[in-house]
């Protein structure tokens, strides 16, 4: 059952048995609390692990009466996901008792549950956080979580009774499954004490430096024990001992074992004593370090090598947070220390964040993807700049370096921690650039300079794509226009202009103003001939470059002359009255026989041959109604532009999307390819349609498919438009796919989970309100799509708050730093 409340909702029964929310900082590490309360997905060594639970549980004992693990019960749809299903799941521990009842809800970053028991006199309320504070992207990147257990006494008597949080280890060579006879050596990896817990420990070797971590376990409570020196056995016997010293109601305090091997895990306890009605709190303060990683990778792979590196610790990723520490010890004693501080301006971020007005879908919508920030899609490097995956498969990144043509869908990094993002723009526009302008889509980690200044020599069209080499100058723009940074504007131009020229000669050669060489982007194929998707794009870099070279008194005259051309182009051969369209051209280009194109999934057989004949290339989509058809329109509004092109041409274009692509349900749906992402049932917009006769054999392979980044897209560019209405029947659409029964509400998937493009949800707050704060000229821009009164959250490179419409007048509330506001622009 789903339970809709302002802003939150509330999961319980099969609708939870899907929930699982991402703790952790930025680029640092997740654990998910999931929908009983159950501590899931441990990714700590800097690599996915989606599936790796360990045998983690809190519990409770009531004296005289029962014991309780702190969760609720196991679901037999959980226990069939364990790989150890079919051998009865003994490791995990899940026939231990639990709570009868349990019910998931969150308010980002918090997540909690409510536990219940007609068995138990108290409840408890279960909460997991780490801390997320706009602009702070260090305090919001520490590598920690907090798990707060609230246990009311609901009965008529005073009650006494001991929490406990009880850690098999995690590191070294016992990986924290109950059963496994106990091996590993205490020269290099063991269980200490540390202030108020403990420290599980792993060294690592010169050879597998990657192995090396920590895990810190601490509480803030004055009465405390804790048990370092479990019993130690195979089969169930650690388990079954630490159960039963559980349920005798005794504080255990037991020193560090001294003999191999070392202790299979530690606990801590906390007693409490409540009289009715009170209710009491007990935190535990978990942190990690694992200063070394395994992980190399780029695409392709001739890069210049890392100047002189020392060892193979330097020449792999290693975390921002190592940089920033010396160890367990220093992460562990910064996080209590300061734990109250970063709680209350979390909280203070998400009192402003939820107290919005906007509708509850798309507060929803943009909360659920923040839980990407927190997810293993996301690296920081040691230099502190941002790095991502495209998103995660179970234990390994799906398709890396930090992709252009993805990332171009992100928005909540921008406005959220401008910093991070200045940073990739950095890379971008250096370390990823080669001295003709071609940049390279995919950013090898750690981040070094490309070294190959000639892509065509690598033969493949696929490496240089138009989305994510025009997108890039889009965004630069943009987060010029959100930092107010004009000197590191000039610093870049001239890369900019690089990369423009470039985009120019390799898709333009003629400056024409469109693009009828074969253009590789986001759908893994080129697009032949001139086409709505990429024209826009193109146009939008143009005028992004046209605007910043103007503000700094360069020549912009050549890019003014191209970019006339191509809006004009666009707008009368391109719109066919309803909806911009693609012509497919294959003969008379400069990249000759589509035949002999090395594509990435464009491969030919005989058969497809003769079709090229009559057709043309495989994978297009000709007259068909693209829904990112005019997606560079879309980049360039919330960067702060003017239409690139008519704008009721945009619209109209906007409307068809809606009108072919959208559906409520999709029984009909002649879905080829991953149908996972929406079916049967579930409503969505599908990728393309050709509401005419359709005069493709093979279009683009993901056509039928559902994207939600795509989704966010459209419904955040129809707001612009005030089709509010159609709109918000997207992202309904979309967030009832995610709705804990069939799917994570916290994890919207593409080609991984926790995937990057679903951050253009971020989009849908300016595409209602229309705010959006100019830092180089100090405005306030609020263009609102709803009528009356409203409130919404804001945030900008000095300042987060709310801003909206009271009493028929703009407003602004600044609730943390600063925001310089010389003028508001209102357009009612």
């Amino acid at each position: 059952m789903v339970i809709n409340q302002k802003n939150e909702k509330t999961y319980s029964g099969e609708y939870a048995s899907q929930v699982n929310f991402p703790m952790g900082g930025i680029g640092a590490g997740m654990i998910c609390l999931n929908g009983t309360g159950a501590l899931t997905g441990f990714s700590l060594k800097h690599l996915p692990d989606v599936k790796n639970n360990p045998a983690i549980f809190s519990a409770i004992n009531i004296k005289g009466g029962k014991t309780l693990v702190m969760e609720g019960l196991v679901s037999h749809e959980s226990m069939r996901l364990d790989f150890n299903y079919s051998r009865g799941s003994g490791h995990k521990l899940y026939g231990l008792p639990r709570f009868k009842n349990s019910s998931f809800s969150s308010q980002f970053p918090f997540g909690k549950v409510a536990l219940s028991d007609d068995r138990m006199p108290v409840s408890v309320e279960v909460s997991g956080w780490s801390p997320f504070i706009p602009n702070d992207e260090d305090n919001s990147g520490l590598p920690v979580i907090a798990m707060e257990y609230t246990v009311k006494n609901d009965s008529d008597t005073e009650k006494e009774g001991i929490i406990s949080i009880n850690v098999p280890r995690l590191f070294g060579s016992r990986l924290a499954k109950f059963g496994q006879k106990e091996t590993g050596n205490l020269s290099n990896q063991g269980i200490r004490r540390s202030k108020n817990g403990f420290t599980m420990f792993n060294k690592g070797s010169d050879e597998n430096p990657e192995d090396e971590g920590y895990f810190n376990v601490s509480t803030d409570a004055d009465e405390n024990a804790v048990d370092i020196a479990w019993f130690r056995g195979k089969g169930s016997d650690v388990s079954t001992i630490l159960w039963k010293n559980i349920s005798s109601g005794k504080l255990i305090d037991n020193s560090e074992i001294i003999t191999n091997p070392p202790s299979p895990g530690a606990s801590i306890s906390v007693p409490f004593k409540l009289k009715p009605g009170e209710e009491k709190t007990i935190r535990f303060m978990i942190s990690w370090f694992v200063p070394f990683s395994k992980i190399r990778t780029g695409a392709p792979t001739q890069y210049a090598k890392l100047d002189a590196p020392s060892s193979i610790k330097e020449e792999n990723y290693r975390p921002w947070y190592s940089n920033r520490f010396s160890g367990i010890d220093e992460v562990s004693s910064y996080w209590f220390d300061n734990y109250k501080s970063l709680k209350e301006k979390t909280e203070q971020f998400t009192k402003t964040f939820y107290s919005s007005t906007l509708p509850e879908e798309i507060t929803e919508a943009v909360a659920a993807n923040l839980s990407i920030l927190k997810s293993p899609t996301i690296l920081r490097q040691y230099d502190g700049r941002l790095w991502g995956w495209e998103g995660t498969l179970e234990n390994k990144g799906s398709c890396a370096g930090s992709c252009t043509h993805v990332w171009a869908y992100a928005q909540s990094i921008p406005k959220l921690f401008p910093n991070l993002e200045k940073g990739m723009r950095d890379i971008e526009f250096k370390e990823s650039l080669c001295i003709d302008g071609w940049q390279t889509f995919r950013t090898p980690i750690p981040t070094v300079q490309i070294s190959n200044n000639d892509p065509q020599s690598w033969g493949k069209s696929q490496d240089v794509a138009i989305d994510g080499q025009c997108g890039t100058i889009v965004r630069f723009y943009r987060d010029w226009r959100i930092n107010g940074d004009t000197k590191w504007m000039k610093k870049h131009y001239p890369s900019i202009k690089k990369c423009m020229d470039f985009s120019i000669k390799r898709w333009d050669p003629d400056e024409t103003g469109y693009t009828p060489e074969p253009q590789h982007n986001t759908y893994d194929i080129e697009f032949w001939g001139q086409n709505g998707f990429a024209s826009s794009y193109y146009l939008a870099a143009l005028k992004a470059i046209i605007l910043m070279g103007e503000s700094l008194g360069e020549d912009i005259s050549r890019y003014q002359k191209i970019y006339n051309l191509g809006k004009e182009y666009l707008e009368k051969e391109l719109f066919n009255g309803e909806f911009f369209i693609q012509k497919i051209i294959w003969k008379g280009l400069r990249a000759g026989d589509p035949l002999k194109a090395d594509s990435l999934l464009a491969a030919y057989s005989p058969e497809a041959s003769e079709l090229l004949k009559k057709e043309g290339p495989k994978y297009q989509y000709g007259e068909g109604c693209l829904s990112d058809g005019i997606i560079g329109a879309w980049l360039a509004k919330i960067a702060g532009m003017e239409d690139i092109c008519d704008s009721d041409k945009i619209k109209s274009h906007l409307i068809s999307v809606y009108k072919y692509n959208y559906k409520k349900d999709l029984f009909d749906n002649e879905g080829f390819n991953r149908a996972g992402f929406a079916l049967n049932e579930d409503g969505g917009l599908l990728l393309c349609s050709w509401p005419k006769e359709k005069s493709i054999s093979l279009p683009f392979q993901y056509s039928t498919e559902v994207w939600t980044g795509i989704e966010y897209q459209v419904a955040s560019h129809l707001l612009s438009f005030g089709k509010v209405k159609e709109a918000l029947d997207i992202v309904r659409s979309c967030r009832k796919r995610f709705n804990g029964k069939n799917r994570n509400p916290y994890n919207e998937y593409e080609c991984g989970y926790w995937y990057a493009r679903a951050m253009s949800s971020y989009s849908l707050i300016q595409g209602i309100t229309g705010i959006r704060y100019d830092a180089v000229d100090k405005t306030l821009h609020i263009e609102p799509q709803i009528k009356g009164d409203f409130t919404s959250f804001i945030s900008t490179a000095t300042g987060y708050g709310t801003a909206g419409i009271k009493e028929g007048k703009p407003f602004v509330d600044i609730v943390e730093g600063d925001i310089n506001i010389k003028d508001i622009y209102y357009v009612k």
